[in-house]
C-alpha cells in the first residue's frame, strides 16, 4: 500500500487511517453529521470542486432518518457531484424476504430496505433531499444493456450460470442510481444513454 500512498504516508490500521499527500481513508460514523463535517474539513476536500459519492450497500444498512440526513447534507455540501448508490429493493416478494433472511441470520439487517423499497423511491429519496436529478435501473436492465449480447451468451455458457431463472431474480432484486447536482453544468452527458436522450429531448421554459 505504501508504494500506492507514498512513502510519506501514515498508515494507522489501529484507527482504520490512510493519511498521504493525494489519497486519505479516514473512519467516520456516518449518522453523526458534524463528523462528516469535521472529516471533510480536515481531509482538505474542497465540497465546490466536483466530487464523486460512492454508497455501495452503504445507506441501506442505515436506519431511514440518517440516510436521508446524509442525502441532504451532501445535496448542500457538493454542488457540482455525482451520487452513486447500489443497493437491494423488492423486500416484499419472496426472494426479497429471503433475501432479507439470509443478511440478516449474518447480523447485517438492511435497517433502511422498507423505506426505499423500490427504484422510484430511490430516486425520490434524492430528489426529496435536494439533489437536482436521480436516475436508477435495476441490475437486471444494466446487464441486459451494457453487455454485449455476444459477451452475454459466454457469461451464460459458464458451470456458474446453471440457474439462470435465479441469476435473473437476483439481479433484479439490486440497483444502481445515479443522483447529479450540476451547477458548473459539467454533468449533462453523464448518466444512461436513454435517459440522458429523453433529458435532451424535454423542452426547456420559454421554448418556442
Amino acid at each position: 500500500m505504501r508504494e500506492k500512498v507514498g512513502a510519506s504516508a501514515s498508515i494507522s490500521p489501529e484507527n482504520g487511517e490512510v493519511i498521504g499527500d493525494h489519497y486519505k481513508l479516514l473512519p467516520v460514523d456516518l449518522r453523526n453529521i458534524q463528523e462528516l463535517d469535521d472529516i471533510i474539513t480536515f481531509a482538505g476536500m474542497d465540497p465546490s470542486l466536483p466530487t464523486l459519492i460512492i454508497a455501495e450497500c452503504v445507506l441501506i444498512y442505515l436506519d431511514p432518518d440518517s440516510s436521508r440526513a446524509i442525502v441532504g447534507w451532501a445535496a448542500k455540501k457538493f454542488s457540482t457531484a455525482v451520487f452513486f448508490l447500489y443497493e437491494q429493493i423488492h423486500p416484499d416478494d419472496a426472494f426479497g424476504q429471503q433475501m432479507i433472511i439470509n443478511l440478516e441470520s449474518r447480523g447485517c439487517g438492511l435497517l433502511g430496505i422498507y423505506a426505499t423499497p423500490t427504484i422510484q423511491a430511490k430516486e425520490n429519496l434524492f430528489i426529496d433531499q435536494g439533489w437536482q436529478r436521480a436516475v436508477g435501473w435495476d441490475m437486471l436492465k444494466v446487464y441486459s444493456k451494457f453487455i454485449e449480447a455476444q459477451e452475454r451468451r459466454r457469461i451464460e455458457r459458464l458451470e456458474l450460470f446453471d440457474e439462470f431463472e435465479e441469476w435473473y431474480m437476483m439481479q433484479e432484486h439490486y440497483c444502481v442510481v445515479y443522483a447529479i447536482n450540476d451547477a458548473m453544468g459539467l454533468f449533462r452527458d453523464i448518466g444512461f444513454l436513454e435517459d440522458r436522450q429523453t433529458m435532451l429531448n424535454v423542452p426547456s421554459i420559454g421554448s418556442p
